[in-house]
């Protein structure tokens, strides 16, 4: 029935970021989502007014891309906590050395860029994603280009 957090928060700074783990015996397995929000106190522990970052939810499947056609590719679902957070700025490394591409997101959750993989291979995409605030989430995952 006991907490355990892992992660020293006293000592952080603005800007500065922590990994929090927590961990809840419930006696039963499984996963279970846990939302932490700015000017939120659990267990004690306040986030004041700090920004939590943007979270990046990728789609559940990644479709494989043909070498040689540009494609509008879905980068994720934007998740993020307060109001206000907008514009943001997305930048995407594609994997493949082409120039990232950068673009403001506005008002929309949806992320999606169109690329055009000249080669087939596996190339690692890297989503940034920067709010109003300058808080700055990302997400990783890997393109099959056949």
């Amino acid at each position: 029935m006991g907490r355990t957090y892992l992660g020293e928060l006293a000592s952080l700074s603005p800007g500065d970021f922590a990994d929090i783990q927590a961990v809840y015996p419930t006696g039963k397995s499984g996963a279970y989502a846990v939302s932490l929000a700015p000017r939120t106190t659990i267990a004690g522990l306040n986030f004041g007014t700090h920004k939590l970052p943007p979270v990046i939810v990728l789609p559940a499947v990644q479709r494989t891309l043909s070498a040689g056609q540009a494609a509008l590719i879905t980068l994720g679902t934007l998740s993020e906590s307060g109001t206000g957070n907008d514009p943001r700025a997305v930048d995407v490394t594609w994997g493949d050395g082409q120039p990232n591409d950068a673009f403001s997101l506005g008002t929309t959750n949806q992320i999606a860029a169109t690329h055009n993989y000249t080669k087939k291979g596996s190339y690692t995409v890297v989503v940034k994603v920067r709010d109003r605030f300058g808080s700055t989430g990302f997400t990783t995952y890997t393109q099959v280009v056949q």
